[in-house]
């Protein structure tokens, strides 16, 4: 077992030594516990949290994201996200594991990274034509709402304004510059969620780029269950389709090129790039997609555990690669 699984069942073991045990066999924890459990755990950094924010909303079956931001402030709209319970943001910090529910747990991350940054305000509000809710966190203090429904598109929005800081005052130059700060939100999102498989846009402009072959040959697409590719991916067209490869997955895969091998692995739209050392002897270039993988408790890294395994396998079956 590696590192990073060990530190992952160290953390569930201890999520289910301080819960209760219900009838179905899972665990509860109360909101302090959990909460005391996500402030302790190893998030990485915190401006990360954007990432969270997208694997939220594709896990929740969001349509669309759209960013709005400055320098200090942020909105993140995640379009047609529906709650059965607004009341679940009462209680956020409760969702301390994947076990739960993956997109609320992601939300609950999401939230304590925001945290962290030691914003001015921020905020979580859900809306629809039934119900509505809001979760605001000012001063280290969270506050909850019930609201009512409204007119307004059903979706999921968290804003955060930010204190001036050094890091707002990077933004702000790169504003001015029209380029982009190191770590900054709209950095963070290009460079891990540019193949998203929902849209995403930042202050009108598409975050998710094209998947175009540069030299690939035998490139072919993957599927399960006669899976429809996203058309923002794909404007040129879908490469042959060949069947599946692995449960749960679909992408395109190639050899060849004149580029090193390389594999790149989305999970609920955030990238992860698979170590070249995996790749050796082999030609392999391409995307896939799956929403099954876990995260280590950085955030930043897949657990390397038998889904993970049979995922790598599957594809090396699919390209006939040894």
């Amino acid at each position: 077992m590696s590192s990073s699984q060990n530190d992952l069942q160290a953390c569930l073991e201890g999520y289910r030594n301080e819960g209760e045990h219900d009838s179905v066999g899972s665990f509860s924890l109360n909101a302090k516990q959990a909460e005391d459990k996500l402030r302790h755990s190893r998030l990485g950094q915190p401006e990360l949290y954007v990432l969270n924010l997208v694997a939220c909303a594709v896990s929740f079956g969001a349509t669309c994201i759209e960013f709005r931001g400055d320098a200090d402030d942020l909105r993140c709209i995640m379009k047609g996200v529906y709650l059965e319970e607004p009341t679940v943001l009462e209680n956020l910090s409760s969702f301390a594991s994947e076990e739960h529910s993956r997109p609320l747990f992601e939300l609950a991350v999401a939230l304590e990274g925001a945290r962290r940054l030691e914003p001015r305000r921020a905020t979580l509000h859900f809306s629809s034509k039934t119900s509505g809710a809001q979760l605001t966190l000012e001063n280290g203090e969270y506050r909850y709402e019930a609201l009512p429904g409204d007119d307004e598109e059903t979706s999921l929005t968290f804003t955060i304004r930010e204190r001036l800081s050094l890091r707002t005052g990077q933004k702000f130059l790169a504003r001015l510059t029209q380029s982009e700060a190191a770590n900054s939100e709209t950095e963070i999102l290009s460079r891990h969620c540019n193949r998203c498989p929902i849209p995403i846009f930042y202050n009108g402009r598409s975050v998710v780029r094209p998947i175009i072959s540069r030299g690939a040959s035998k490139l072919r697409f993957f599927s399960e269950h006669d899976v429809a590719p996203p058309s923002h991916l794909f404007p040129n067209g879908v490469p042959p389709t060949v069947g599946s490869f692995a449960p749960e997955c679909w992408g395109v895969l190639g050899v060849g090129g004149q580029l090193p091998p390389w594999l790149t692995l989305v999970v609920n739209g955030v990238s992860f790039r698979i170590p070249e050392v995996t790749l050796q002897g082999t030609k392999i270039r391409g995307f896939v997609f799956t929403n099954h993988l876990k995260k280590d408790l950085s955030q930043t890294r897949l657990v390397q555990d038998r889904e993970y395994d049979a995922v790598l396998k599957g594809i090396e079956r699919a390209l006939a690669l040894k």
